[in-house]
C-alpha cells in the first residue's frame, strides 16, 4: 500500500483529504513536525508548508535512491499563478480549492501511476546492473578459461611436434635408431593422450550440461574394484616414490554403478593425490560405510600442500584451481574435479573434501547403496587400462609399452 503525506497549514482540508484517501492509501498527516523523512510515494501540500519544507532544507524531491517522487499542491485558484511561479521545480501538479473529490482521486492515482512506474523501472535497472555484471564476470571466466585451455593444447601439440620434426630430420639423415625411434613415439602417444584426455572431458562436460549423458548400471563390487584399480595404478605411485594403499571396512560394497563413470571419479582423485603429493609421502584409499548404511563413502586422502580454506568452495568448479597447482607447475585446465562432481551426482551422491594447508586433502565420494534387481540388463565397462592410460597421462612410468586403446 503506497503511502501519502498530506501536509496543508488548513487542518479541516487536511483531516477531509486525509480520510477520503485512507480507505485506499496509508496516509500520514504532517502536523508540524520539525523534520519528516523523504519516505512517501505522495506528498499532497500547499504553498506554505512548501515553502516551510524548503527553509527547512527538507528534501522532498531529490533523493538518493533517484525515484519519481511526486509533490501534488493544494492552492486556492487566485494563488496558483504566484505559488506556481516560485516553486514550479518541487511540484509535479497543482489541484485547486475547491477540490472536486473525483478530480483529487484522478490526480493522486495518476501521480501514483508514474511513481509506481518509476519503482518498476529502477528495479529492472537492478537487475539490468546484475545481468551486466554477471556476463562480465562469466566474459572474464570464459576468456581466462579459453587461455588455459589453449595452454594446455598447445603444450603436448608443441612437444608432438618438435618429436616429429626431430625423427623427420634424423630420418633424413639416416642416424635415428630403433630405439631412439620408439623414445620419440612413446613421448608423442603420452602427450597425445593428454590431448584426448582434455578433449574428453570438455565433451563429457557438454554432454552433461545438455543433459545427454547416461548412465549405464551395472552391480558392482567396489571392493574389489578399487583394490583393481589401486594395484593397477601402483606403478604411478611408485614412479614418484608414493606409498599407496586400499583398506575397506564398509559392511555393504555392493553398488549399482556406472562402472566406466565409476573408474574416472576414481582415476581423477588419485590422479589429482599423486601429483600434488610429493616424493616419500603417501596416499590412502578407503572405502567406509556411509550414513545410516544407506551410502558408501571412498575417502582419498593425501599428505600433499593442502588446499586454503577460501579456495575450497571453488575447487569443483569448471576451470578452477588451487594454488597448489601454480606453485608445483602441475599445469591442467580445471575441469577433472568439476566432472568428478558431476559424475558422482549423475549417481545421485555428492563430492566434498576436508583439506587445510601444509596438512594434506582427504577428497570424498558419497554413493548411494542401490542395487539391480536379478536378471536387470547390466554392461560391462570397456576396461580399466585404457581409461588408465587416459586419466593419468599426466604420468608416464619408465616401461610404458602399452597400446594406445582408449575409448
Amino acid at each position: 500500500m503506497e503511502t501519502i503525506l498530506v501536509a496543508l497549514e488548513n487542518r479541516t482540508n487536511s483531516r477531509l483529504i486525509a480520510d477520503l484517501l485512507r480507505k485506499q492509501y496509508s496516509i500520514h498527516r504532517y502536523m508540524g513536525e520539525k523534520r519528516i523523512p523523504p519516505l512517501y510515494d505522495l506528498i499532497i501540500t500547499d504553498g506554505f508548508t512548501l515553502s516551510f519544507f524548503r527553509e527547512k532544507q527538507i528534501p522532498l524531491k531529490n533523493s538518493q535512491d533517484a525515484l519519481f517522487r511526486p509533490v501534488l499542491l493544494v492552492t486556492p485558484k487566485k494563488d496558483v499563478n504566484l505559488i506556481t511561479g516560485q516553486v514550479w521545480q518541487d511540484i509535479d501538479e497543482v489541484i485547486t480549492t475547491p477540490i472536486s473529490k473525483m478530480e483529487l482521486l484522478v490526480r493522486v492515482e495518476t501521480l501514483l501511476y508514474y511513481r509506481r512506474k518509476s519503482v518498476r523501472l529502477k528495479e529492472k535497472s537492478a537487475l539490468l546492473a546484475q545481468d551486466v555484471g554477471r556476463l562480465r564476470d562469466e566474459t572474464e571466466m570464459l576468456v581466462d578459461s579459453f587461455a588455459s585451455i589453449s595452454h594446455e593444447l598447445r603444450t603436448p601439440l608443441t612437444v608432438m611436434l618438435a618429436g616429429i620434426e626431430s625423427m623427420t630430420a634424423q630420418l633424413t639423415k639416416g642416424g635415428l635408431s630403433p630405439e631412439e625411434s620408439l623414445h620419440s613415439l612413446k613421448i608423442m602417444k603420452h602427450n597425445g593422450l593428454r590431448l584426448l584426455r582434455i578433449i574428453t572431458n570438455l565433451l563429457d562436460i557438454i554432454r552433461i550440461d545438455a543433459g545427454g549423458m547416461s548412465l549405464f548400471l551395472r552391480n558392482l563390487d567396489l571392493k574389489a574394484t578399487l583394490s583393481r584399480i589401486v594395484e593397477s595404478v601402483g606403478d604411478y605411485a611408485r614412479l614418484k616414490q608414493i606409498d599407496l594403499s586400499f583398506a575397506s571396512n564398509a559392511k555393504r560394497s555392493v553398488i549399482a554403478v556406472d562402472e566406466d563413470k565409476f573408474d574416472r571419479i576414481m582415476l581423477n582423485l588419485l590422479s589429482n593425490a599423486i601429483k600434488f603429493t610429493g616424493a616419500g609421502g603417501r596416499i590412502r584409499l578407503c572405502l567406509q560405510d556411509g550414513r545410516d548404511g544407506e551410502t558408501v563413502v571412498i575417502a582419498v586422502e593425501d599428505d600433499g600442500p593442502g588446499i586454503p580454506l577460501d579456495k575450497q568452495d571453488s575447487i569443483f568448479e569448471r576451470f578452477s584451481q588451487g594454488d597448489a597447482a601454480s606453485k608445483i607447475g602441475a599445469g591442467g585446465c580445471g575441469l577433472g574435479l568439476s566432472l568428478v562432481k558431476s559424475l558422482a551426482e549423475l549417481h545421485g551422491g555428492c563430492v566434498f573434501l576436508e583439506s587445510a594447508p601444509g596438512k594434506g586433502s582427504t577428497f570424498f565420494v558419497e554413493l548411494p547403496v542401490k542395487t539391480l534387481a536379478a536378471g536387470a540388463p547390466q554392461r560391462k565397462g570397456a576396461g580399466l587400462e585404457s581409461q588408465i592410460y587416459l586419466e593419468l597421462s599426466d604420468f608416464r612410468p619408465k616401461e610404458d609399452n602399452a597400446p594406445i586403446t582408449p575409448e
